[in-house]
């Protein structure tokens, strides 16, 4: 049988790369091993779901571009409460580039939409298993809902 390749938003089948919760070290180093950059000031990866950094290694394989995670689990910098916000884990930031954003803005499958975000209208774009990511001015939101 052939192997069906990973594309965001699509079940694998390879499932999360851990289960659970993340401690800053194992999130980076596994990001570092699959190409993912990660900001290292003012930049926390603790307690990230494994979900959502499988979700960071994806979007790299997927998009063949470079991916620069800016903000991870801090609780400075702007970032929501909530259920699934940064501080539970289930959200990261990546910086934008031309690559990356051709390949979000373009993907087959997913779909655009508007959130408003106190005043702001942010342009969305969710894929097939729900996760959403978001232009937030000087950079991408992405939540992992899968």
């Amino acid at each position: 049988t052939g192997t069906t390749p990973n594309v965001v938003g699509t079940p694998s089948g390879q499932g999360p790369v851990a289960a659970g919760k993340m401690t800053d070290i194992s999130a980076r180093e596994l990001l570092k091993a699959s190409g993912v950059d990660t900001k290292t000031t003012n930049t926390s990866l603790e307690g990230i779901n494994a979900k959502t950094v499988q979700d960071a290694i994806d979007l790299k394989k997927d998009c063949n571009c470079a991916i620069t995670i800016t903000g991870g689990t801090e609780g400075t910098g702007g970032h929501a409460n909530g259920a699934m916000s940064h501080g539970t884990g289930y959200k990261y930031d990546i910086r934008p580039n031309a690559q990356l954003d051709n390949y979000i803005e373009n993907v087959s499958g997913w779909t655009k939409g508007t959130r408003n975000d106190n005043g702001t209208i942010i342009t969305t774009y969710t894929a097939p298993d729900g996760n959403i990511y978001a232009r937030e001015g000087n950079h991408w939101d992405v939540l992992v809902k899968s």
